[in-house]
Order: C-alpha cells, then sequence, then structure tokens
C-alpha cells in the first residue's frame, strides 16, 4: 500500500493503480486498511479523470470509518468540483467537516482542505452561507504549521475579494490582502498578494497606490531569476498580466501572459486539467490585454467568450467582469443586464461592482433619450408638475404625461418619486449630466 500510495501522490496514477488493485486483490489485512487503500485508489482514479472509478472507490470506504470517511467525503466534494457540479461539491465539503466535528480523533489537513475549498466557491459564486462556514473555521480552527501555509494564504487572498465584491468592505479587504503578502509561502505567492492588493487599489480609485503596488509586485517577480514554479505557482503571470493591462502597461502585460502560456498549465494534483474556469480566466485576462493595446473587437469577442464560460457554471465574480467589460465596449448586448441586475441586487453598497454598474446604467440611459426626453427629466427632477411642463414646453398635459411615462418605462421606476431618486442615485441631476 505504501508504495502505491506513494505513486498515487507523486502523479504517477498508472502505476500506483496497479500496484494498490494488485494489494486489495491480494486481501488487505483488515478493514481500515481496505479503506485506506480504496481512498489511494480513487485519488488515483481522480488524477486520471476517471470520475466514476473514483466514486466507486469511495463508496467502498465505510461510513463508520471515521477520519477515513471524512477524507471519502472530503474526495467526493473533487470528484462533483470536476464533473462541475458545484452544488454538490459544497454540500460533500460542509458534510466532510459536520462528520469531523463528530470524530473523536482530529485531522487538520482534512479540515483544512474543505475549508480552502469552500473558501473559493464561496468567492467565486458570491455564497454568503458558504462563507460564515469558512469565517467559524478560520477563526476557530488551529491553522499552525508550516504544511496549512499555503492553505492559509488561499484563504486571506478570498477573504481580501469576499469583503470588497460582496460585503463592500474595502479596508477589510486591503487588511486581508496585506495579511495574505505577510503570509504568503513562497515569493511568488507573494506576488500574488501584492497584486490583490493592486487590484483593491484600482477599484477604489486609487491610482497611485495601484501602480505602486503593481510595481513592487513587478520587481519582486523579476527578482526571482530563472522561474520555475512550484505547485499552482503557475497562475501567478496572468494574475500580473491582468494588473499590467490595467495599469495600461500593455507591453508588460502581453509579456506576462506569454510567459504564463510557456509553463505548464497543471500541477500533480491541484491544479485540473482542462478545466473550464482556467480557460474562462485566461480569455478574461487576454480580453484586458486587448482591450489596453486598443484591439476592442478582439477584446469584446474575449469578454464574450468568459461569460458565456463562467455563467452557466456559476462563477458569478468572474462572470460579473466580463459582463460589465463586455457591455462597456458593447452596450447593445442588451442580454447582460439581467445578469448584472440579478448580481448586484444581492451586494452590499459598498461593493466596487455597484458604481461601476451604475455607471454603464447611467451612460446607458442617456443614451437612449432624445433631446426632449431629456428637457422633460431635467424639468421632472426640478419639481415641476405636469401642467407646469406643459406650459414651459407649450405642450398639452398629454403629450407630457406621455414623454414621462416614457421615462419611467426607460428608468425601470413607477412614479416620479421614484424617478427622482434613480436619477439622483446614478448622478443624472446635474445640469451637465442632462
Amino acid at each position: 500500500m505504501l508504495v502505491g500510495s506513494a505513486q498515487a501522490r507523486l502523479g504517477e496514477h498508472e502505476a500506483g493503480l496497479r500496484t494498490l488493485r494488485a494489494t486489495l486483490a491480494d486481501g488487505a489485512p483488515d478493514r481500515t486498511t481496505r479503506a485506506e487503500i480504496n481512498l489511494w485508489i480513487a485519488l488515483a482514479c481522480y488524477g486520471e479523470r476517471d470520475l466514476d472509478a473514483a466514486d466507486a472507490a469511495l463508496e467502498a470506504v465505510p461510513v463508520d470509518g471515521g477520519v477515513l470517511h471524512v477524507r471519502a467525503l472530503e474526495y467526493r466534494g473533487w470528484v462533483a468540483d470536476a464533473r462541475a457540479e458545484y452544488d454538490r461539491a459544497v454540500a460533500s465539503f460542509v458534510r466532510a467537516l459536520e462528520v469531523l466535528d463528530a470524530c473523536p480523533e482530529r485531522d487538520r489537513f482534512v479540515e483544512a482542505n474543505c475549508v480552502q475549498a469552500l473558501s473559493n466557491f464561496a468567492v467565486e459564486r458570491f455564497d454568503r452561507r458558504a462563507w460564515s462556514i469558512v469565517a467559524e473555521r478560520r477563526e476557530t480552527g488551529d491553522w499552525r504549521g508550516a504544511g496549512l501555509a499555503y492553505l492559509r494564504f488561499l484563504i486571506a487572498l478570498r477573504a481580501a475579494a469576499f469583503a470588497y465584491d460582496v460585503e463592500g468592505n474595502a479596508l477589510s479587504a486591503a487588511a486581508e490582502a496585506r495579511r495574505a503578502e505577510e503570509s504568503a509561502p513562497s515569493v511568488a505567492y507573494r506576488v500574488q498578494a501584492l497584486c490583490s492588493r493592486a487590484w483593491i487599489s484600482r477599484c477604489a480609485g486609487e491610482t497611485l497606490a495601484h501602480r505602486d503596488h503593481l510595481q513592487a509586485a513587478v520587481q519582486l517577480f523579476e527578482g526571482i531569476g530563472d522561474w520555475v514554479p512550484a505547485g499552482d505557482e503557475n497562475i501567478v503571470p496572468l494574475v500580473l498580466a491582468e494588473e499590467l493591462a490595467n495599469a495600461g502597461r500593455e507591453t508588460d502585460a502581453r509579456r506576462m501572459f506569454e510567459l504564463y502560456r510557456a509553463q505548464s498549465p497543471t500541477s500533480p494534483m491541484l491544479a485540473i486539467t482542462g478545466d473550464r474556469r482556467r480557460d474562462g480566466y485566461e480569455r478574461l485576462v487576454e480580453a484586458q490585454i486587448l482591450e489596453a493595446e486598443d484591439k476592442l473587437e478582439g477584446a469584446a469577442s474575449g469578454y464574450r467568450d468568459a461569460f458565456q464560460i463562467f455563467c452557466p457554471l456559476g462563477y458569478v465574480r468572474r462572470s460579473i467582469v466580463a459582463a460589465v467589460r463586455l457591455i462597456h465596449l458593447s452596450p447593445r448586448e442588451d442580454y447582460l443586464w439581467g445578469h448584472i441586475d440579478l448580481v448586484v441586487a444581492g451586494l452590499a453598497k459598498g461593493s466596487w461592482i455597484v458604481p461601476v454598474a451604475d455607471q454603464l446604467r447611467r451612460a446607458r440611459h442617456l443614451a437612449e433619450l432624445t433631446a426632449v426626453q431629456r428637457e422633460h427629466l431635467m424639468l421632472v427632477c426640478a419639481g415641476k408638475s405636469t401642467p407646469d411642463i406643459a406650459r414651459i414646453r407649450k405642450r398639452s398635459k398629454h403629450t407630457v404625461r406621455n414623454q414621462i411615462a416614457t421615462l419611467f418605462e426607460t428608468f425601470s421606476v413607477h412614479n416620479r418619486a421614484e424617478l427622482v431618486a434613480e436619477c439622483a442615485r446614478l448622478g443624472i441631476l446635474s445640469s451637465e449630466a442632462v
């Protein structure tokens, strides 16, 4: 069993499966050992992307197997994740934590793996319930030990994103990103944390801080020299390319993107070969580079591809970025508005996404208004009654009512008070805006 498990752990999946299955066929000495062998078989099958075989091996792990059953539940979560069955994956990780709590023995590594998995789903799907579990476990769990450093780092990065994206707390997001930088287990991951700090500054409109954090990240990355990524560090040039593109440094962004492309796209077990989510993120970053290069048609195509990948998967965080960038370049893609409105409705007002959506909506509404409608809107916002507007405009009250009804429809409101409130929220009350 030890040989087979070592082969599976090193990514030698076929050899590991042969060894493990032969050991099982020879007759394992006890029930616990058989359960452990099946766990390693499931892991090797997962590495081979034989998900049905992985499930079958996990079925052989008894439910009264204590921590082994917990590990089986964790692995079921990864199998569901690979199948893009994300609700099922979340349920498996949550159940693993619940069963672990009832076990007499503890396994900090299984707990940490489940928590970090939930943190990813919580951030990417804007799942407040999953994040509440992460937040509680983060405070009460034992996160000491070098073996948990990478998981602590990942959770801090995701805490920064959740704080700003969903909860609208930029200060908390900045603190979490700084915490990620301080706890980064390698120089490359520290670069990734600096990119997170740069992103927060960019979304908050702090241009100088954005450039400062980004330059620190670039210098740190270039100081690595002949870089050979370990584990999932291969994502770092892609993250760096995204921030460089948004800083207008398109040449450097393109260079980092090509460096990312030249690296092996996967690590032995953690990364997911052929994962549509990675494909979507590549397209999203490349689109931002193309936009910085003023290749707007290619950028719009990239954003469209990224949206069409992430939206069906329920990956809200990436899909909303693709949507707002695409509708900025291609305002006629009205199908995006339903998605944007649905996402924004669930966010705190301080989320960076809310003002971006409002700005796009404001531009859309103003573009749809005729000169006559703009004048009517100005008069309504100035508090003028229908008879007043009819007199000023030298039109009938009926005509004025029709114009105002059109404004209600354009702004998706039901009365004058809502119209004025919506214009105030969008910043359309100034004379310059109308």
